[in-house]
């Protein structure tokens, strides 16, 4: 898609048909290399963002106005990004978005969740955590934005990779808030306890894993263990010489 029209942005020709780069035409391009595993993939989708953002400021046309999925998209490309300032740069771009007196901007369930997996890759230790916290405070305090099991998810997994010496225990305690609700908006899945148990195994020292406690939430939720977790639960027990 992206190569379908220059850097000038200019009407595109197909099958002798004139066509303007639409909205569509930049957010299918943005999303495909939100989904790249290409190390470029965020300088490419952030600089055809910057194009959109000035065709947008010179046509005003609305059909053209950059909205929150696109920034969200972006985020999540920098969220992969291994560059030393990817993290920055996706910390920048959800500082505009929470700047912005535009509804269609502002920043969404789906991008706090893209943040936080961010955070959860970027290898930034304790301090990620911290501000995992931080960021599910913000949702929480929220008029505008409902907290679900995607963020809850990606929270814990920034604990449980962030070698702060209470990770089992935070995780453990989100995944009790998440079971004990009525809300199935945060109902835990699979991925959810995964992430917790990960968290868990990770800090045995300060906060020896409860295997019993562990797999009665897994039942109360209704998620069965896979095998990833039967071995996990496994080999943590016959280390506890269970």
């Amino acid at each position: 898609v992206e190569g379908m029209f220059d850097e000038k942005d200019e009407d595109i020709t197909v099958d002798g048909s004139t066509i303007a780069p639409t909205i569509h035409m930049y957010a299918a391009t943005i999303t495909a290399w939100s989904r790249s595993k290409r190390s470029d993939a965020a300088h490419r989708a952030g600089r055809i963002l910057e194009r959109l953002e000035e065709l947008y400021k010179n046509k005003n046309d609305n059909f053209l106005k950059p909205n929150s999925v696109l920034y969200t998209s972006i985020i999540q490309c920098w969220g992969r990004n291994k560059d030393d300032d990817a993290l920055d740069r996706a910390e920048a771009i959800f500082q505009r978005m929470k700047e912005s007196d535009d509804p269609a901007v502002m920043p969404t369930e789906h991008t706090y969740s893209a943040l936080l997996n961010a955070y959860s890759n970027s290898g930034l230790g304790p301090n990620s955590a911290e501000r995992a916290d931080e960021l599910l405070l913000e949702i929480e305090s929220s008029d505008r934005l409902l907290i679900n099991v995607y963020i809850y998810t990606n929270a814990i997994k920034v604990w449980a990779r962030s070698s702060h010496p209470k990770s089992g225990e935070r995780a453990e305690k989100m995944l009790q808030t998440m079971v004990s609700s009525d809300d199935p908006l945060v109902r835990p899945n699979i991925y959810t306890f995964t992430a917790a148990l990960d968290a868990l195994l990770a800090n045995q020292e300060s906060y020896p894993f409860d295997a019993k406690l562990f797999l009665e939430m897994m039942k109360e939720a209704g998620v069965k263990p896979d095998k990833v977790i039967h071995l996990k639960v496994s080999k943590a027990l016959e280390e506890q010489g269970k």
